[in-house]
């Protein structure tokens, strides 16, 4: 997050980092059991594997415009 946010905002970005992970955890393991309750853990794990890929895949295409910034002095 150094060099992504001012100093001052800092502790809020961490925080919503923070927030989005525990939201995205829930949601994703409450999907992956409604999945496996209606179809069988199969379909779970086959669900969670198209969402990293689908997720994976716009960043490794991208991944040289990603720029990382200078570490702050």
């Amino acid at each position: 997050m150094d060099g992504l946010v001012p100093g001052r905002r800092l502790t809020e970005a961490y925080g919503w980092i923070t927030t989005t992970i525990a939201v995205a955890n829930a949601t994703g393991q409450a999907a992956g059991g409604l999945l496996a309750e209606r179809f069988d853990h199969h379909t779970g794990f086959l669900a969670a594997t198209l969402c990293v890929l689908s997720l994976a895949l716009p960043v490794w295409i991208s991944r040289q415009h990603l720029v990382i910034a200078a570490p702050a002095n």
